[in-house]
Parts: C-alpha cells; sequence; structure tokens
C-alpha cells in the first residue's frame, strides 16, 4: 500500500511494476499482511501502535482541507495557525478556533487546554465582513467513506468548550456551495440569589463549580453543559455495558485508557449502539463530591440558532479574478508532487499536466494582490486549459462557510425567584394595607382595644365573682337562721302533732 501511494519499494518485498500500477506477486492473504506490516513499520517510527492510530491516519489531513481564513478581516494562509485534530463520536474531525493561534500552543499530553480555552475573549462583532469565512477543499477524488452516499462536509457550530457531537448538531456542506450560516444566540442566566437560596434540582440547573465531568473535566478545556452532560452519561454506560473506552476520546478520556481497551469487534458495535441513543442516559459521576448526579442545564449558558442559506460557488466569469484561484492553483501543483497524484489523477486525468506545462506557474500569481495573471503567457490555449480544469475542480471539490453573528442584539433570560422573603414580607404588607388600612398607628390602634378588651373581660370577671361571693354569703345566713327557728319549733310541737286530726296537721304546716 504504502509503496501504491509513495512510489516506493521495500527491499525485502518483490513488485512488478505495471505501467502507472504497483501489483504484488501474491495472493490476497500475503497482500493484507504485507499491508499490515509496512503500517507497522510506519507508526513504529512514530511511536504509535495500529490500534489505537488506525483512525487518525485514515480521516483527510486538516492541512489537505484548509486552502483559507479571515476572521475579524484577518486573512490565514497557514492552518497550522488553526491546526487542532479532534476525535468527536462520528469520526476524526478539524477544529477551527479563530481567536486561538494553535501553532504557539505547546501541545502534548500536558497542554493545559483549560488556560488557553479560557482565556479567548468575548467580544465578537456583528455582519459577515466580521465573521469567519473558511475556504475547504473536500478532495472529493480521494474520498471513500462507504456508510454515507453523498459528498460534503459535516460542519458543526458549537461553543468552544464543548465536546462537538456531531451525530446531532452536525449539517450537511455541499461542495460547490458558499453556505452562508448567520447565528441568533440567547442567553440563559439566574441570579445570584436564586444560586444561594435553591438546590440544583429545586432552580433545575447546576452552577458551574457545582459539578465537574469525570471524562470531560474542566482541566481539559471543558464546561459544564447539558450536551456535555449527556455525552458524558453515555460514555459512561459504554464503559460499564461494553467494557471498552471509545478511541476517538482521548482528550479527558485518557484515564478511561488506563482501565478498559480500546472499543473493537463486537465492543465497537457496542459503543455504537449506545452513541447513537444518546440522550437516553442522563446520570453522571461528578467528581466534586463523588456521587452520581442527574443531568441539569448550565445556570449560565449561551445556545446559539443557526439558519444555513446556500448558493452555487464559484461563478465561472469571476472565478479566475479571485484570490481563491491563485490559492487553488498553488495547493493542486503541491498535491500534484505528492503522493495524491495518482488518485487525483485517475479524476481529472489532464489536471496535473495543465499545471506542469506552463512554465514557472507560481509566477503568474506572484503580485500583491494575489490575483492569476496570463498576459505574459505566450500559449493562451494552455492558459483556458488550465483555467478550465482549475474551475471544473473547484465546482466539485471546493465549499466555502461563512458564520457570523446575525443581530446587534441579544435576548436574555434569567431565572429568578418567583417571590423572595422581602417580598413576601411587602405582599403580606400591601394586602393588610388593602384590606385594613393598615398601618403603624392602626397597629397601635390594634393593641390598644386588644388591651381594653383585656381589662373590661377582667373587671367583668371580677365583679361576677364579688356578685356570687356575695350571694354566697346571703345565702349561708339564710340557712343559718332557717336552721335555728326549726330547732326552736319542732320540740315543743313534737308530742302534740300526733293528736292532730289532719286539718290540724294542715294548719300545723301552714303555720310553719
Amino acid at each position: 500500500y504504502e509503496d501504491f501511494i509513495k512510489g516506493t519499494v521495500e527491499r525485502d518485498r518483490q513488485y512488478t511494476k505495471v505501467s502507472d500500477q504497483y501489483v504484488v506477486d501474491s495472493d490476497e492473504d500475503s497482500k493484507r499482511a504485507a499491508f499490515y506490516d509496512v503500517l507497522k513499520v510506519f507508526l513504529e517510527k512514530r511511536n504509535l501502535s495500529v490500534e489505537g492510530s488506525i483512525t487518525w491516519l485514515s480521516h483527510q489531513k486538516c492541512d489537505d482541507m484548509f486552502i483559507f481564513s479571515k476572521w475579524n478581516s484577518t486573512i490565514t494562509y497557514n492552518f497550522g495557525e488553526n491546526k487542532r485534530d479532534f476525535g468527536t463520536d462520528y469520526g476524526i474531525c478539524c477544529w477551527y478556533t479563530p481567536q486561538l493561534n494553535f501553532s504557539d500552543i505547546p501541545t502534548g499530553p500536558d497542554t493545559d487546554w483549560a488556560y488557553w480555552f479560557n482565556s479567548v475573549p468575548k467580544g465578537a462583532k456583528t455582519g459577515k465582513d466580521n465573521g469567519f469565512s473558511v475556504l475547504f477543499d473536500i478532495e472529493s477524488f480521494d474520498y471513500g467513506y462507504y456508510d454515507e452516499g453523498s459528498e460534503g462536509l459535516k460542519v458543526a457550530v458549537v461553543h468552544h468548550l464543548d465536546m462537538p457531537i456531531i451525530r446531532q448538531r452536525a449539517f450537511h456542506v455541499a461542495p460547490g456551495t458558499e453556505n452562508q450560516i448567520p447565528v441568533t444566540p440567547t442567553l440563559y442566566t439566574a441570579t445570584e440569589q436564586v444560586l444561594e437560596r435553591f438546590r440544583p434540582r429545586d432552580r433545575d440547573c447546576y452552577d458551574e463549580s457545582e459539578i465537574d465531568l469525570m471524562y470531560l473535566p474542566k482541566s481539559h478545556g471543558y464546561r459544564y453543559e447539558m450536551s456535555n452532560c449527556l455525552f458524558e452519561a453515555a460514555y459512561e454506560k459504554i464503559l460499564e455495558r461494553c467494557h471498552c473506552a471509545p478511541g476517538f476520546h482521548n482528550e479527558g478520556g485518557a484515564t478511561a485508557y488506563q482501565q478498559y481497551p480500546v472499543c473493537q469487534g463486537k465492543q465497537l458495535t457496542c459503543s455504537n449502539n449506545i452513541l447513537n441513543r444518546m440522550g437516553e442516559f442522563n446520570e453522571v459521576e461528578d467528581i466534586i463530591e463523588n456521587k452520581t448526579k442527574p443531568c441539569l442545564t448550565n445556570c449560565e449558558d449561551q445556545i446559539n440558532d443557526l439558519f444555513v442559506t446556500t448558493s452555487n460557488y464559484p461563478n465561472k466569469k469571476t472565478f479566475k479574478e479571485r484570490e481563491e484561484f491563485c490559492l487553488l492553483v498553488k495547493k493542486l501543483l503541491r498535491t500534484c508532487q505528492g503522493h495524491k497524484r495518482l488518485p487525483l489523477s485517475s479524476e481529472y486525468p489532464n489536471l496535473c499536466s495543465a499545471l506542469e506545462n506552463i512554465p514557472n506557474v507560481y509566477s503568474h500569481c506572484s503580485n500583491p494582490l494575489n490575483r492569476w495573471r496570463s498576459e505574459k503567457l505566450e500559449n493562451k490555449t494552455l492558459a483556458r486549459i488550465l483555467q478550465t480544469e482549475i474551475y471544473n475542480y473547484a465546482r466539485e471539490n471546493l465549499a466555502i462557510i461563512n458564520i457570523f453573528i446575525k443581530e446587534s442584539y441579544t435576548k436574555r433570560f434569567r431565572k429568578t425567584e418567583k417571590m423572595s422573603r422581602i417580598s413576601y414580607i411587602a405582599s403580606s404588607g400591601g394586602l393588610l394595607g388593602l384590606c385594613m388600612g393598615f398601618s403603624f398607628v392602626s397597629l397601635a390602634e390594634i393593641l390598644y382595644h386588644i388591651f381594653l378588651c383585656l381589662g373590661l373581660f377582667c373587671k367583668r370577671r371580677t365583679s361576677r365573682f364579688i356578685s356570687i361571693e356575695i350571694e354566697r354569703r346571703k345565702t349561708r345566713k339564710t340557712r343559718k337562721a332557717t336552721t335555728r327557728t326549726q330547732q326552736r319549733l319542732v320540740p315543743v310541737e313534737t308530742t302534740t302533732v300526733n293528736n292532730f286530726s289532719e286539718n290540724n296537721q294542715y294548719e300545723f304546716r301552714d303555720w310553719l
């Protein structure tokens, strides 16, 4: 395989050259074994393993995809300034953060991404001229992903501290198009009273200091956010059920590789099934409190709404007069001189020859404006052939995206207390004032009448007690007088009562 794309021959391998192609004098098994050996040697020279690096080596290099970018009216021609290959749930992607110059960042396992990404300043301006524009070359001649039936790019516009989830957030960009992507941000915040008074479950959100994800930690340049939490939940579920770690997540997931192997075979199928069900799992491990927590939104967040419009690119009549023409000429000339010449020539057989037939082709683009100038070219036919070939290639491979903030204002949603303690007291006072005309004077009057009523009540009880006591004493005196009278009368008449007749008895009773 390496001999085919580079034109070299290993001394211990025997090849037969047939025209411009190389064939192996062996069966299919030996061919596969030879490919594996070559790949293994190639990776060992770079201190890489076959299992952990085949995915990274098989994707298109970001240097080959990138042609130029513009940010705040500043043009960048070297992809090294924005270069960052990044593993996602869909594959290896090219990461673009226009505010950072990645060539100034020391990359490695100890890179403090939290420092660099948290230092990105705010203050993006509105309008296309102040946005981010990138010209891509998708190199469709070297594109062979069997699982996709279309050509183009998958683009996801995400927060620079988020894990890009391509399966859910990406949209397609077709070759031969210019895409306008206006962004409308919406801000979500919470007041300090809400953060201090309520628990996360009650306010339905986390403060940034209340949770930190195990495999998307803040120390690796991530933040807490709902999509990050859902990815973390799916990632932890893969470790639990599939007993392996997805090979793409090496920025923050290195601790998982120490305990689990990279997903392969049936484990890879298990991993993909869980990633396709992302959103069903919503519990993660918090490394701050070392306990499981549910996924909630961030109390302070920015949500970007996108709207994509597309037009054909490039314009055949003006393309040769634009800077992109010369940039593409220089890139294709480098491609024709490299190992991609064979697949490029198989799709565009006249392209490399048209570039090489023009003597000193770089000189026709060497001017301050970087524009194609063919006036000094004597053979106008070669110039027309080159222009046609470059245009045909551009129509089938180039794509431009223009990302910018649409409006000069934004919506802000603030989560506040429905009723604070002070509001409750004020509302209660208002209701009392509305119903009773309540005031401090009214309070004094109420207290006065309360004490007055208590005094009257006590006075009445005292008077009643005295009256009862007087009546009781009178009753006692009356009873004593009656008893004395009975004691005087009864003994005298005792012997005679029985001798009375009935009439006399009644008369005696009447007398008594």
